[in-house]
């Protein structure tokens, strides 16, 4: 993947405070998230909606939502929520490869 602009610590902080009250709030209702997108602070549950509205590529996910837009680290963890949440045929023929 290309790579972004450097993180200002002005984006840098704002990273941080949405990752902390995402945990916060997964926290205080007993949910465990994994934060998928650091670049975006987008974790699992919000990508998994990504996906249950329609997006099935990492260029719709990207679109939708702006993950793996940046520093690409995403990507590979995107793919998988995409293979676990496709058609058990297509899940197939991509273990398979």
């Amino acid at each position: 993947m290309g790579q972004g602009k450097p993180l200002t610590p002005i984006v840098i902080m704002i990273i941080i405070f949405e990752l902390k009250r995402s945990l916060d709030l997964s926290t205080a209702h007993g949910i465990t998230t994994m934060i998928v997108c650091v670049c975006h602070a987008l974790n699992d549950r919000h990508v998994q909606q990504c996906i249950d509205d329609g997006a099935n590529s990492v260029a719709k996910l990207a679109r939708k939502c702006g993950a793996g837009t940046d520093c690409g680290a995403c990507v590979c963890e995107l793919r998988a929520m995409l293979v676990q949440n496709s058609a058990p045929e297509t899940r197939q023929a991509s273990q398979a490869a």
